[in-house]
């Protein structure tokens, strides 16, 4: 259901209070950055057997890590797939989450922080029965690292970059031990290795399929295997039996396709799926009022942003970047759109990242300063910009509101709606020439300080990083220097700060809104805890009925 004026949106929100303002409440006393685990994860014997199925909005596409950085695809990655040290994704207090072992037992690290020795998990093998050991880690590594193996993928070696960037060499030490020696010290690295652009194939399947088979037969060492992929319809997974960790109590789960929010609705409503992660504003009354259902919020660090132009354009000049941030009215957004189901932005990284809250005062809805700083940077009668973005969520309505936004301060903007999966094969290349800009958002991540370097650091403009704006800042990079290797927390977090205190002021992004991450599940869901990450543990998950 599509708003896009701000008349439609605020006679939605009047009918979403009419139907349950119990749950504007909810949402509003829901911060993001914070837990939210589920009403699911409740008492009871847990029963083997079933199939949960788990609704998404975007097609998943290829199946192996490393090859895009989407959430959807690392959900369903993160059931086949493992790597060195994950999250624990049980923790219920808020905030960021710690870091575990997992394929690796345990680590070392030097005195001089340059060197993370990887104790390996024995006897774990992959689906095709493959043992895991050092030298299939090494293989993984050097897909991703070494231009002449034969498993080499650009794609792959450009978004791992936020990790082995800092990476000056790994080597196998016995069979079970791993070694990562680094360039500098990095204060982070070990949250760095939870990332899952790392997580490992089995070699014996590289070897099998080559780079361009193995994205449809993925073969790794988690609770699940592949079973099939129909393309635009859904992936079928099943019950590892032999999982080094213990089987799953599921049968079978199922990631389902779904672009259509009505469509995600009246599923979940009869019973063909299980839970819903995204949803229209106006729908979160409907599911809390259906008694087969629990509405629940996953608070990730998310923030949804323009990335500005910073090579050429209007866009390269601060004072137009600046404008813009003024330019755009939050209370309607949030209050008017997103039907307070989400919090304003007043920095580009999230509450739940280290380094917020910025000292620097904050951008106001402020549209005559907006076109004051406009005239003062050469564009007194405005300009033109294309925004280029995916055709996921909300987008088309928060893009036609800010369009009309900036439009009252003279800034005209063309939106250029492409499917998502293509509007990633472009945008993480970096934003071509042609756009001023280009709107995502960030989870994965962005509760790291180091976060901030991973996207705004000239040493990461693509193809070795995920600076897509092309963004670069001689003070930017020297204090990312100086935190990077800080592992003290706090004063790793004053370090960040400084960098968040800058990038406030020369405003690359418009930031725009943080989301609350109301989702859906059915009752009958057992054993599902939702922390605030956008992945999830269904090895515990057991069906009641």
């Amino acid at each position: 259901m599509k708003r896009s004026t701000t008349t439609k949106a605020r006679l939605t929100r009047r009918a979403f209070l009419a139907q349950g303002s119990a749950i504007a409440l909810v949402a509003a006393c829901a911060p993001a950055g914070t837990s939210s685990p589920s009403a699911a994860a409740a008492s009871g014997t847990p029963k083997a057997g079933g199939t949960f199925v788990f609704a998404t909005n975007v097609d998943v596409a290829p199946l192996i890590p490393g090859s895009t950085a989407t959430e959807d695809h690392q959900r369903v990655l993160s059931l086949m797939y493992e790597g060195l040290v994950t999250q624990d994704l049980h923790y219920l207090k808020g905030g960021a989450l710690p870091e575990k072992p997992w394929l690796a037992e345990s680590w070392d690290i030097s005195p001089d922080g340059l060197q993370y020795t990887f104790k390996l998990r024995q006897n774990v093998k992959f689906h095709d029965g493959t043992p895991f050991d050092a030298e299939a880690v090494k293989v993984n590594y050097e897909r991703a690292t070494l231009a002449s193996s034969p498993y080499y993928d650009r794609t792959v070696a450009g978004l791992s970059a936020k990790v082995y960037n800092y990476v000056a060499k790994g080597e196998v030490v016995d069979k079970y031990t791993w070694r990562l020696t680094l360039k500098s010290p990095v204060g982070e690295f070990i949250r760095l290795m939870a990332d899952r652009v790392l997580l490992l194939v089995s070699p014996a399947a590289l070897a099998k399929y080559g780079p361009a088979g193995i994205v449809d037969n993925p073969v790794g060492t988690g609770p699940f295997t592949f079973v099939r992929r129909v393309p635009g319809q859904r992936i079928e997974l099943a019950r590892n039996q032999n999982y080094w960790n213990g089987a799953p109590y599921l049968d079978k789960v199922i990631m389902t396709f779904i672009t259509d929010s009505q469509a995600r609705l009246a599923a979940l409503k009869s019973g063909d799926i299980d839970f819903v992660l995204a949803m229209d504003p106006d729908q979160a009354a409907i599911y809390a009022a259906d008694p087969n259902v629990n509405l629940v919020f996953n608070p990730v660090p998310k923030t949804w942003v323009w990335m500005l132009n910073f090579k050429q354009g209007p866009t390269a000049n601060k004072l137009v970047r600046q404008a813009l941030n003024y330019a755009w009215n939050r209370d309607a957004l949030v209050k008017n759109l997103l039907l307070d189901l989400a919090t304003p932005a007043i920095a580009p990284a999230a509450p739940a990242n280290p380094a917020w809250p910025p000292t620097r005062a904050p951008y106001t809805y402020d549209p005559e300063k907006a076109k004051k700083l406009l005239a003062d940077a050469g564009y007194p009668n405005g300009f033109s910009m294309t925004l280029l973005y995916g055709n996921k969520g909300v987008n088309d309505q928060v893009n036609t509101l800010i369009q009309s936004d900036f439009r009252k301060v003279g800034v005209d903007v063309k939106l250029e709606k492409m499917e998502y999966a293509t509007f990633l094969s472009i945008f993480s290349k970096g934003l071509p020439d042609q756009y001023g800009a280009g709107q995502t958002f960030w989870d994965t991540s962005a509760w790291l300080g180091l976060w901030l370097d991973s996207v705004f650091s000239s040493k990461f403009q693509p193809p070795k990083g995920n600076n897509r704006s092309w963004y670069s800042n001689p003070e930017v990079d020297r204090l990312l220097d100086e935190a990077r290797p800080i592992s003290d927390p706090k004063k790793s977090a004053d370090a960040y700060r400084k960098v968040l205190d800058v990038l406030m002021e020369d405003a690359p992004w418009v930031w725009f809104y943080h989301d609350k991450g109301p989702m859906a599940l059915r009752k009958r869901v057992k054993g599902l805890d939702i922390t605030s990450s956008s992945f999830f543990d269904l090895k515990t998950v057991w069906l009641d009925a």
